[in-house]
């Protein structure tokens, strides 16, 4: 199996961990994953770990948690040289894209010159109108050369319905199809109450316009304004960072919320588990979001979830069922949200229980048994010599 995605642990977000989860666990199947991604830093160049390859290539990507255009471009232009210089040696049964852009016109060259067979999966920003405001320019651009791309593909995968949706607006005529992203759930949720009785809210994402981290800052200042006792009574940790940190660090001083507000930065995916395991109300303020992993990832941890009412939000949560929706933008509802729950501890307990119930649904291994059928169905057919069939 050749992986082509420009983002892949520890760098990048939430679609580069579903590539590394899903290599992971069917590699212990017996598959052998070649995975060819963007380099950063001082990262290796290579690495093997057991039946996973990574190969990086030179990018000129600056920073982990962001890529730029030119960047993408630049992975593109690299991936598919590194890709033509290896593929014998490798000899791969399929290809396996993340995000169409940047990485479906290599697959599309590598399926017309060597009959090499490729699916895609969608992850939001690789689909026309995810996020207009940032990528509505260059899809005018690029899209007829996408087209031929989708339609080659054995099959194309949305990770959520609203997703799926949004593709099959910019491509009515190539089937779609859906595969979430998963989650571990944790067999023991071992939580150590060590915060003198502090609500402990978290937010975790890339500090951005699509993460909207000011919304969730604002309700904070929201709260202490209307209850001043509450600076003793919550605790607030962020974690991740992005082009957003500087007006957020000079939010949170200005407004005085040092003593309430921690900035962790980036930290492992370990790390923010036992956070997470530790912590009373998980936060997510996405304008938009495809499927979020760090929402599942809250949800699995016992955590009540406050997210914005966005499509892919709403196939995870029933409002005051398994965690409670907020209107997006709206700092006034996420503060009454959040002033509900801080005291509400049964109620805590409600979404958290009923979340766990939910998130039966989204268990890793068996997302990865529905990714390794179509593996095999499409291998299967490419060795009787026809195209593989069911694409819907």
């Amino acid at each position: 199996m050749l992986v082509l995605t420009y983002e892949y642990p520890p760098i990048g977000g939430g679609g580069g961990r579903v590539a590394r989860e899903i290599a992971q666990r069917l590699s212990s199947r017996g598959i052998e994953f070649h995975i060819l991604t963007a380099h950063w830093g001082t990262l290796p160049i290579s690495e093997n770990h057991g039946n996973i390859h990574i190969y990086r290539v030179k990018s000129g990507r600056k920073r982990p948690d962001r890529c730029t255009i030119p960047e993408m471009f630049g992975y593109l232009i690299s991936g598919t040289i590194s890709v033509f210089r290896t593929l014998q040696r490798i000899h791969p049964h399929l290809v396996h894209v993340h995000f169409a852009v940047p990485s479906g016109p290599t697959a599309y060259l590598i399926k017309k010159i060597y009959g090499i067979p490729y699916i895609i999966t969608l992850h939001g920003g690789d689909v026309p109108g995810f996020l207009p405001e940032e990528t509505d320019w260059i899809y005018r651009i690029i899209y007829p050369f996408t087209v031929p791309i989708w339609r080659e593909a054995e099959r194309v995968i949305a990770v959520s319905e609203s997703l799926k949706y949004l593709a099959q607006r910019s491509y009515p005529n190539i089937p779609v199809c859906v595969i979430p992203n998963g989650v571990e759930i944790p067999k023991n949720i071992s939580r150590q109450r060590i915060r003198d009785g502090k609500v402990r809210i978290v937010f975790a994402g890339r500090f951005s316009r699509q993460k909207n981290p000011m919304m969730f800052l604002k309700s904070i200042k929201s709260l202490v304004d209307f209850d001043h006792q509450l600076i003793d009574k919550i605790e607030v940790l962020m974690i991740g960072d992005g082009d957003m940190r500087k007006p957020i660090e000079e939010y949170i001083i200005k407004n005085k919320l040092n003593n309430v507000v921690h900035l962790l930065g980036w930290i492992d995916q370990e790390e923010v588990n036992k956070i997470l395991v530790n912590s009373d109300i998980y936060v997510n303020t996405s304008i938009i979001e495809g499927f979020s992993l760090s929402v599942l990832q809250a949800m699995a941890a016992g955590v009540a979830v406050i997210a914005t009412a966005v499509p892919g939000n709403r196939e995870l949560i029933d409002h005051q069922v398994n965690g409670w929706l907020v209107s997006p933008e709206s700092v006034h509802d996420l503060s009454s949200a959040l002033y509900n729950l801080i005291n509400d501890k049964l109620a805590r307990d409600n979404l958290a229980n009923n979340a766990l119930i939910k998130i039966r649904n989204y268990q890793w291994n068996d997302i990865c048994d529905e990714y390794l059928k179509i593996y095999k169905q499409i291998y299967e057919q490419k060795r009787c010599g026809r195209r593989a069939v069911g694409r819907d």
